[in-house]
């Protein structure tokens, strides 16, 4: 009876590691490349899910290069880092939003949306990448004042 179990175990496990190999590929490519703060969470926590299924079944197949217990720890080795490089496209993009408004007012909520998208995700960031995020917050408010400064009509000097 142990010897059936074994075997079907096995069975599912050639069936369904292509699929899981396939969407960690998918979403280790969605993690390096979006600028979405939703898409790259749920990617991220979808991929090390995938990586931990090849896990269980790795008693069962052979793996050609890094094994899944690899894999996962160079994905945690680098998780800092993963959303560090993140946290720089979507800063770039809001930025490049920003400077293609025209009001004050949508400048702001951009600078606030920033900020409040990535509040929700906190519990999955180390230290370092919260504080990184504040300081990007802290330059784009800091930018979007010296701009409204810049565009403020100041009088002109009286020539002596």
């Amino acid at each position: 009876m142990v010897f059936f179990f074994k075997s079907k175990k096995r069975k599912e496990a050639e069936f369904m590691a292509p699929q899981w190999i396939k969407q960690i590929n998918e979403s280790a490519n969605l993690v390096n490349n979006t600028k979405n703060p939703d898409t790259f969470f749920s990617r991220y926590e979808f991929m090390i899910s995938k990586v931990k299924d090849l896990i269980s079944a790795q008693k069962y197949l052979r793996f050609k290069g890094d094994k899944p217990i690899d894999m996962l720890k160079q994905i945690n080795d680098k998780k800092i880092y993963t959303i560090n490089d993140f946290i720089d496209r979507y800063y770039n993009d809001i930025v490049n939003q920003i400077n293609k408004l025209k009001t004050e007012k949508a400048k702001q909520k951009r600078v606030d949306k920033f900020y409040s998208s990535l509040i929700p995700y906190f519990d999955q960031m180390e230290q370092e990448n919260i504080d990184k995020i504040k300081e990007l917050h802290t330059n784009l408010k800091n930018n979007n004042a010296l701009e409204s400064k810049e565009n403020v009509n100041l009088p002109e000097k009286d020539p002596k």
